[in-house]
């Protein structure tokens, strides 16, 4: 597994995961196929934890060269952003976490 900041949530890429959960379902492959035509970014999110929202225009002011994305964004090769971000973030509310016990192969790319 590998672990990513995206956007101030750690993701937790597990592909393994996915390829075993619908290996014995057509349909979830034709789902799958079908989002992959449209997106070429899929992931399991093991937990969120909501903060604070940071204010854009300030960041854009604080920030060289920084607009707000009209999508979601990896931090990862963006290490200012990050420090930025993780330096101003304050939690809010308790982290929700999910273990994919319940999960089925009808969960996969519904959208």
């Amino acid at each position: 597994m590998e672990a990513r900041h995206f956007s101030g949530v750690s993701v937790h890429i597990a592909w393994y995961t996915l390829a075993r959960m619908i290996s014995e379902d057509p349909a979830a492959i034709k789902r799958i196929q079908d989002y992959l035509t449209r997106s070429n970014v899929a992931m399991p999110i093991h937990s969120f934890q909501a903060i604070k929202p940071i204010d854009a225009r300030e960041m854009e002011k604080e920030i060289p060269g920084f607009r707000v994305p009209i999508s979601y964004m990896f931090l990862d090769d963006k290490p200012i952003l990050l420090d930025y971000i993780q330096s101003r973030e304050e939690l809010v509310g308790s982290e929700i976490k999910h273990d994919f016990s319940n999960i089925t192969s009808d969960d996969i790319c519904i959208c």
